[in-house]
C-alpha cells in the first residue's frame, strides 16, 4: 500500500476529494443510525432512559455511607502507581495489532488513494481517540466516587487523568505496531511518572489519589508526544501488513456485530482461525496440525476423528484451559455447597468447561441422531474419562474424599457433554452459546435438584445413569 505524492496538484486534488468522500460517508451513516435507533427503539423511549439512568446514579451518589475515619493510604500512592505504569506498558508493549484499522470499504476506495496515510486515517484516529477519552473518563468518574466514599480521597482531575492515559495507550499502541524507533521513550516517562509520585506527588497517578491539577501533566504529555509521532509515522506509507490485519479485524467486527445483533455467537472454528491467522502474521490460513484418518472406522469413526482434530489444532493454552476447568471442576464436588447457590455454581461450571469439549456444529449429515451423537462425544468422553479415573485414584489415597461424589461429578459433565450435543445440534448454534449451555447444566443437575425436592436419598447414581441414557437414546434430537 504506497502511494505517490509527486504532484502537489494532484495530491491536494485527492486530499480535497477524500474529505468530500468522507464526509458524505459519515452524514449516510449518521443518517442511517438515527434512522435505526427511531425504528428499534425511539427518541422518547431513549431519552426517557437516559434520565432515569442519571436520576438513579444522582441519587445513588448521595445515599453512599462514607467511613468514618480515612483509609489508611500510606502504600495507596505506590500501588495506584506501579498499577497505573504497569498497565500502561503491558497495553503498548504487547502490541501485535493496529489499534486503528481500515474497514474492506475504504481499504480499497480510499487505502489507495494518492494522499498521505495521514489523511486517511484521520477519521479512525480522531473517532479512536474519542470512544478512548469518553471511555477512560467514565471510568474516571466511576473511581472519583469510590474514592471519595470509601478512602475519603479528592481525585477531581480523575476522569481526565484516565481519559488521557486511554489515548496515549492508543497511540503509542500504533507507533508500538509500527516499529518506531522512539518507542523507548514511554518506559522512561512511566518511570519518571513513578517517581514523581513517590517523591512529589505530581506523578502518572496522582491524578487519582488529590485535587492537584499537575497530576495531569505527564498523561497530557504522553497523549501530546504519542498523537504527535502516530501522525509523523504516517506520513510516506503504511505498515507492511496494515492491509491483511484491516482485512481480519474487520471481519471480526463483523462477527461480533452480527453476534449481538442475532443474539448468537459465531462459529468458532472461523473466528479461532481468523484469530491465529492475525497472530502469527502471515495469511496462510491451512492448518499446521492433524491427526491420521482412521481406516475403516465408518460414520461414526469419522465423526470422532473430525471433532478430535478440532480439539488438537487448539492451541495449547486452550487445551490445558480445557483440562483445568474439568479438573476443578471435578474437584469442587468433593467439597460441594449444599442447596441452591451450591447448584448454580455447578450449572456455571458446567456451562464454562462443557462447550470447549465439542467440535463444530455438522450440518445434515446422511447417519442417525445416535451415531452423529456417539461421534460428537467421544472425544469429550475420553477426556473426562482420564480426569475421572485419575481423581477416582487420588480418591483412593485420600480417605476423606468419596469415590461416589467423584462418579456423581463425572455423570454430570456427561450428562452435560450429551445434552449440549443435542441441544446445539438441534438450534444450529455453536456449542459455546450461552443459552444452551446453561440449559445442558442444567439438565445435569436436574436429577439432584428433583430428588431434593421430593425428598428422596439414595438413587442418584441410578437416577442420572438413566437420564443419560435417555437423553443419547432419544430419537428426537
Amino acid at each position: 500500500m504506497n502511494s505517490s505524492y509527486a504532484d502537489p496538484s494532484r495530491a491536494e486534488a485527492s486530499a480535497v476529494s477524500l474529505e468530500r468522500l468522507r464526509r458524505l460517508t459519515l452524514r449516510r451513516a449518521t443518517a442511517t443510525y438515527t434512522h435505526w435507533v427511531e425504528r428499534s427503539v425511539g427518541w422518547g423511549t431513549l431519552i426517557w432512559m437516559v434520565f432515569w439512568l442519571v436520576f438513579y446514579a444522582v441519587a445513588a451518589s448521595q445515599v453512599v455511607i462514607f467511613n468514618v475515619k480515612p483509609a489508611p493510604n500510606g502504600l495507596l500512592p505506590i500501588i495506584s502507581s506501579l498499577f497505573v505504569a504497569a498497565v500502561v506498558a503491558y497495553f503498548v508493549l504487547t502490541r501485535r495489532t493496529p489499534p486503528v484499522i481500515l474497514n474492506r470499504q475504504d481499504l480499497y476506495r480510499v487505502g489507495l488513494a494518492p494522499v498521505t496515510p495521514a489523511r486517511v486515517l484521520a477519521w479512525e484516529f480522531a473517532y479512536s481517540r474519542g470512544i478512548g477519552f469518553f471511555i477512560g473518563a467514565l471510568i474516571g468518574l466511576i473511581w472519583w466516587l469510590i474514592g471519595f466514599a470509601f478512602f475519603r480521597l479528592e481525585p477531581i482531575y480523575a476522569p481526565v487523568a484516565l481519559g488521557l492515559w486511554f489515548v496515549a495507550v492508543l497511540d503509542w499502541g500504533w507507533l508500538q505496531y509500527t516499529g518506531w524507533k522512539q518507542i523507548w521513550v514511554l518506559p522512561a516517562l512511566l518511570l519518571v511518572g513513578v517517581a514523581g509520585d513517590l517523591l512529589f506527588a505530581i506523578g502518572g497517578s496522582s491524578a487519582l489519589l488529590n485535587s492537584n491539577p499537575l497530576g495531569l501533566i505527564l498523561p497530557a504529555a504522553a497523549a501530546i508526544l504519542g498523537s504527535v509521532w502516530s501522525r509523523a509515522s504516517l506520513t510516506s506509507t503504511y505498515p507492511p501488513l496494515f492491509a491483511t490485519h484491516s482485512l481480519i479485524l474487520s471481519q471480526l467486527r463483523a462477527m461480533n456485530l452480527t453476534m449481538v445483533m442475532v443474539q448468537r455467537p459465531p462459529d468458532p472454528d472461523v473466528r479461532r482461525r481468523l484469530v491465529q491467522t492475525l497472530r502469527s502474521g502471515s495469511p496462510a490460513l491451512r492448518p499446521t496440525r492433524f491427526l491420521p484418518i482412521p481406516r475403516a472406522a465408518g460414520p461414526l469413526g469419522a465423526i470422532a476423528w473430525r471433532v478430535a482434530l478440532t480439539l488438537y489444532r487448539r492451541s495449547i493454552l486452550e487445551q490445558l484451559g480445557v483440562v483445568f476447568q474439568l479438573a476443578v471442576l471435578i474437584a469442587a464436588s468433593t467439597n460441594t455447597i449444599e442447596g441452591v447457590v451450591g447448584k448454580l455454581l455447578l450449572m456455571l461450571a458446567l456451562s464454562l468447561a462443557i462447550p470447549r469439549l465439542l467440535g463444530p456444529v455438522f450440518g445434515n449429515l446422511p447417519v442417525d441422531t445416535i451415531t452423529r451423537t456417539l461421534g460428537r462425544i467421544l472425544p469429550g468422553v475420553a477426556i473426562i474419562a482420564v480426569l475421572g479415573a485419575l481423581a477416582l485414584l487420588i480418591s483412593s489415597f485420600v480417605p476423606t474424599i468419596s469415590s461416589n461424589v467423584i462418579v456423581t461429578s463425572i455423570l454430570h459433565s456427561l450428562i452435560a457433554l450429551v445434552a449440549l450435543e443435542k441441544l446445539s445440534t438441534r438450534f444450529k448454534t455453536p456449542p459455546t452459546s450461552r443459552d444452551v449451555a446453561l440449559l445442558s447444566a442444567f439438565i445435569a443437575v436436574l436429577p439432584e435438584v428433583t430428588l431434593g425436592i421430593l425428598g428422596v436419598k439414595g438413587s442418584l447414581l441410578e437416577v442420572q445413569l438413566g437420564l443419560l441414557l435417555l437423553t443419547i437414546w432419544q430419537p428426537f434430537l
